[in-house]
């Protein structure tokens, strides 16, 4: 059904997020580089070559939206995906200020597999 295999980072502490999309984008024969937190001022998984990434942002205080801008400046044609629970004020406020620091897409918590089906899709994935 799909043409290459992708090489996708997710990076996210909550253990419900890995399963439910790692289950569905191996489920598409891509491959799946799965890491529990962000790392370091320059992290390790940013000089290698991505086709597309998810970013939770509900831990690690504000090194998620910090490394949403940074992948967006070191690699401007990245497909990158911010996660956060966005049903109270400070979930929302960070999935707005993710897509303003250059997240292209979007995703709440709990991932509906519906939705996420979709963005898949729509990524191309």
């Amino acid at each position: 059904m799909y043409m290459r295999t992708a090489k996708v980072l997710l990076i996210s502490r909550d253990g419900r997020v890995r399963e439910a999309l790692g289950r569905l984008i191996r489920g598409r024969g891509h491959q799946l580089s799965l890491r529990p937190r962000f790392a370091g001022p320059i992290p390790p998984w940013l000089g290698q070559s991505w086709d597309a990434a998810f970013f939770d942002l509900s831990a690690d205080g504000n090194q998620g939206l910090a490394a949403v801008a940074l992948a967006r400046q070191r690699e401007p044609s990245l497909p990158i995906t911010a996660i956060d629970r966005g049903g109270n004020s400070q979930g929302l406020d960070r999935l707005a200020q993710a897509v303003t620091l250059g997240a292209e897409e979007f995703m709440r918590k709990p991932i509906d597999r519906h939705d996420a089906e979709a963005l898949l899709d729509r990524l191309h994935l």
